[in-house]
């Protein structure tokens, strides 16, 4: 991902933040740990504050003055969040070695059920990112709040399992967490080294997939037990008997 520290800096040092953008153009240090499949990739912008037109789809943050005056900060390329972060992901993913097919840039107004069936239509399982909050505040201590789903889709756009992040991050060269840069990458890795979105991606939920046939057992031959004793069977022998005699007289099933 490109250098957000020197970008907080320079909005952290200025005294009025108007014009001011993050750029979300690059790539992520994000990193699976298993051997994802070929995926469909898709993002759904659900903040409400911007579902309402309180902000525009490309607001990504809120910076004060020092004065304490705040104004927006927005995306760099002047897309909206959602498509840049897309773009962010996918571009990290084949990066790392992955095959994944970006969506069209889905409607603020499609729904989690909407989307997946859109995805589904690729051919292969989806991931779907849902933004419920994204933003940064920076003021006298840099700060990220986050919101996400990110839920994994079989072929028929059934969503088969769900990983859930929300928090605040708070960033800075005094702080555990440096920069910007470093607290996406927490909650992507988080997000997709999660134990069920993992298990999802790697287990074959597909219904389609053809059914291997059973394979019919032969049928267990009839238990058999005798009904005589020994000395039975000798006296019958000496009568005369045929062995297929005996065990006709003496066999219970």
């Amino acid at each position: 991902m490109r250098n957000f520290l020197i970008l907080f800096a320079l909005l952290f040092l200025s005294g009025c933040a108007m014009g001011h953008t993050t750029n979300f153009q690059g790539t992520s240090n994000f990193k699976l740990g298993y051997q994802m499949p070929p995926i469909s990739l898709g993002v759904v912008d659900k903040r409400p504050y911007v579902l309402d037109g309180n902000k525009t789809p490309t607001y990504s943050g809120t910076q004060r003055s020092i004065g304490g005056v705040p104004w927006d900060v927005n995306t760099a390329s002047g897309n909206p969040l959602a498509q840049d972060l897309q773009g962010l992901i996918g571009t990290t993913l084949v990066k790392n070695g992955y095959n994944v097919e970006n969506s069209n840039i889905f409607p603020m107004t499609t729904t989690e059920i909407e989307a997946a069936k859109i995805l589904s239509q690729g051919g292969t399982k989806s991931v779907l990112l849902l933004l419920n909050e994204w933003r940064t505040h920076v003021y006298f201590n840099p700060i990220f709040e986050y919101d996400l789903k990110m839920s994994v889709i079989d072929t028929e756009g059934k969503i088969i399992s769900s990983s859930f992040e929300k928090g605040t991050i708070e960033f800075g060269e005094d702080k555990k967490v440096k920069n910007f840069g470093e607290a996406v990458t927490i909650v992507f890795d988080e997000l997709f080294n999660d134990q069920n979105v993992k298990s999802a991606l790697l287990t074959d939920h597909d219904s389609q997939v053809p059914q291997v046939e059973k394979v019919l057992k032969p049928e267990k031959q009839a238990r058999t037990e005798s009904k005589c004793t020994t000395d039975q069977i000798l006296k019958m022998k000496e009568m005369g008997m045929s062995n297929l005699q005996i065990k006709a007289a003496c066999t219970v099933e």
